[in-house]
């Protein structure tokens, strides 16, 4: 076994602290420049409302490559005050798209879905297609169902 010298021992914790510190500092750029995201390198997108879901599921997922975390999902809920959404825990946010509404039998599709601990939310972005008979209303009861007691909220995107 070796055993380093206090010297050694103290030259390896201030190293240490310079990569922790250079760490941060890189990570404190990214969230201000996001110089590593595109959401055209993500995924494929194409035209449509089915292009836009996607581009908005990476804006929205903390995890994604655009570096922000949840800055722009914190942004879109600053505008819905009611979600009581504070200091999210980013590995407990899940973001889909497309999900389908099998709780109530049905073969309708919800756009994009974000489901955190203390709420759901749900968007339909609306930009070229009419909207189902009563669509807004079983999206209300599936996410009532779904949200298990939590908050949950319907943001309807149109033009």
């Amino acid at each position: 076994m070796t055993t380093l010298s206090s010297d050694s021992l103290s030259s390896l914790t201030k190293a240490l602290s310079g990569a922790v510190d250079l760490i941060e500092m890189l990570r404190e750029r990214e969230l201000n420049e996001a110089s590593g995201f595109s959401p055209f390198a993500e995924e494929l997108v194409y035209m449509g409302e089915t292009g836009v879901c996607r581009i908005l599921k990476i804006l929205l997922s903390p995890k994604a490559s655009h570096g922000q975390g949840a800055r722009f999902l914190e942004a879109i809920l600053a505008l819905v005050p009611e979600a009581g959404f504070d200091a999210p825990n980013e590995r407990f946010i899940k973001v889909g798209v497309e999900r389908q509404l099998w709780e109530l039998g049905s073969n309708r599709r919800v756009d994009i879905v974000v489901d955190c601990p203390r709420f759901i939310l749900a968007f339909e972005v609306k930009l070229w297609a009419e909207d189902q008979p009563r669509q807004v209303a079983a999206y209300l009861r599936w996410l009532k169902r779904v949200a298990g007691g939590r908050r949950y909220f319907l943001i309807y995107l149109t033009p």
